[in-house]
């Protein structure tokens, strides 16, 4: 009796959604070395009268990696809450070789990229950044097993996650496909570069309450995890 009480309880607990909370951090490993973390916070909004989520992500290197290859990356999101349409997106890159910006404008009710030959970023449609809040939001239905529209600065891609069959629970392939490639931009930030890379490995870990905790991607000889440590 008193077992199955403390197992709702933990139930109860680990079943909350991480973003009531406001801020998730992840901790980013180049093998089992800590080089990085992301540090993703949310808010509810309204967007130009529209009930909206805001998805802010900053990734930074740490310690003596701040002296390799530096990086302080921002990415802003922000998505209709009833249809989890894209509605705004901004990125401010800075990295060895690249200090960037990067937005998208409102117009006619459409989001589109004024710098991009005023590519439209399509209805339905996800980027990695709202890909990621999804898996992590308890709301991946029609995404876990199913085929989604990624938007890549102007670039549409194919993503299909798919559950890998072997002993280990909760563990996911993740496979993209170009579908249009437009090469508006000569040079991405390198989170962006390297998740899109062909021949790339992707997997991520989904824990019983249905939230991503972990992600592994693999290029060559380099394996790159990032695993969530704290929420608050």
């Amino acid at each position: 009796m008193l077992g199955g009480k403390i197992r709702y309880i933990f139930y109860i607990v680990f079943s909350l959604n991480p973003f009531l909370f406001g801020k998730t951090n992840f901790q980013i490993y180049l093998w089992s070395l800590n080089v990085a973390e992301v540090n993703i916070e949310t808010n509810q909004m309204n967007f130009e009268n529209i009930p909206s989520t805001q998805i802010v992500y900053k990734a930074q290197t740490k310690g003596i990696y701040n002296y390799i290859y530096k990086i302080n990356n921002i990415y802003e999101v922000i998505i209709d809450n009833k249809n989890r349409n894209i509605l705004s997106f901004k990125k401010f890159i800075n990295q060895p070789n690249l200090v960037d910006t990067l937005y998208t404008k409102r117009i006619n009710n459409k989001t589109i990229y004024p710098k991009l030959n005023q590519h439209q970023i399509k209805e339905n449609s996800l980027n990695i950044f709202t890909l990621i809040y999804f898996l992590m939001n308890q709301k991946n239905e029609n995404i876990l097993d199913g085929n989604i529209l990624i938007d890549r600065d102007g670039d549409e891609f194919e993503c299909k996650i798919g559950r890998i069959n072997n002993s280990e629970r909760g563990l996911y392939f993740i496979l993209i496909n170009e579908i249009e490639i437009n090469n508006y931009i000569e040079k991405t930030d390198i989170f962006s570069w390297a998740l899109f890379k062909n021949n790339v490995k992707r997997k991520i870990w989904i824990n019983d309450y249905n939230d991503l905790y972990k992600c592994e991607f693999e290029s060559g000889l380099m394996t790159f995890t990032a695993k969530k440590t704290y929420i608050k």
